[in-house]
């Protein structure tokens, strides 16, 4: 797929154990920043497939938003 011509490459699905799979090509990849273990969304839209980038939260983050619900909920259930 190039991006300046918005030509199409095809690929193959292919069977990996009990799913299916695709390879996304090198170029997009590059062009969105996915990196291995990375994740992405798909959406169908207008009958067309969209793969969105997911934003990658800092474990320290996610950490700490989780320690905070948690806090909020003993909070809750020592109220009543």
């Amino acid at each position: 797929m190039s991006e300046k011509t918005g030509t199409k490459t095809t690929y193959k699905v292919c069977k990996a154990e009990n799913s299916d799979v695709i390879t996304l090509p090198q170029q997009v990849r590059e062009h969105l920043g996915i990196k291995s273990g990375g994740t992405i969304s798909f959406s169908i839209k207008n009958d067309k497939v969209v793969l969105e980038k997911n934003e990658e939260i800092p474990i320290d983050e996610v950490i700490k938003n989780t320690i905070n619900q948690y806090h909020e909920l003993i909070g809750e259930l020592a109220n009543h």
